[in-house]
């Protein structure tokens, strides 16, 4: 059986002004134990995963004091991988410098019912 998708937001693309501070912050509110997950850029570098440690896990991206690249489009993916009934929640913030939230991007619930699965998730920023 496939997975089963749930969002309550769902952006495909961002605007990231990162030269003014602006920043996105991903998290996992709840998931099944068990369930393993990553986002990753699109060089393969991670952002999150459940080796972080166990719900809630949040991260920041780029991470304070780390610069972005300005001026390109970088592709960033969640994968999750179910090997059983189990679900997992996710969320994706666009944040300013101060904290303050610019927009909520995603929150969407994956489920998985019966045999082991795996999904992907992509977001498109567009680094300013």
């Amino acid at each position: 059986m496939a997975v089963l998708r749930s969002c309550d937001t769902d952006a495909g693309a961002v605007i990231l002004r990162a030269s003014g501070g602006e920043y996105l912050e991903y998290g996992v509110p709840r998931a099944s134990e068990g369930v393993e997950y990553q986002v990753v850029d699109g060089s393969g570098a991670k952002i999150l995963a459940n080796t972080d440690g166990p719900p809630p896990c949040v991260r920041r991206w780029p991470a304070r004091g780390a610069g972005a690249p300005t001026g390109t489009t970088v592709h960033h993916t969640l994968g999750i991988q179910f090997f059983d009934d189990q679900s997992l929640t996710y969320e994706v913030d666009h944040k300013r410098g101060d904290d303050t939230l610019v927009a909520r991007l995603k929150r969407c619930t994956y489920a998985n019912r019966g045999e082991p699965d795996d999904f992907f998730d992509p977001l498109e920023v567009l680094v300013r």
